[in-house]
């Protein structure tokens, strides 16, 4: 948990594949002050639009900040499709 609330300041981006934002100590670490740091990019990839959406607020309620992007076709077309290398881009 030491080095998980240490790296987060150096994250730049963040994918969130099947994951529904809600385990508090997780999200606890992104309502620290991060000396200005946020993601530039946050991927959400779900099975659908409205499972997405729910990712996306329950991020943004707990402080998490960025540009968000949203996947509902799933991870396998994510990761065969644009999507990822356009997420990786600088």
């Amino acid at each position: 948990m030491a080095q998980l609330e240490a790296d987060i300041p150096l994250v730049t981006k963040l994918l969130v594949i099947g994951w529904r934002a809600t385990e508090p100590h997780f999200l606890e670490f992104w309502k620290k002050p991060r000396a200005g740091s946020v993601p530039d990019k946050i991927a959400i990839v779900a099975g659908g639009s409205g499972q997405a959406e729910q990712v996306q607020e329950n991020l943004m309620a707990a402080g998490v900040q960025g540009k968000f992007d949203l996947f509902d076709s799933g991870f396998s077309q994510f990761v065969t499709g644009p999507e990822l290398a356009r997420f990786l881009e600088d």
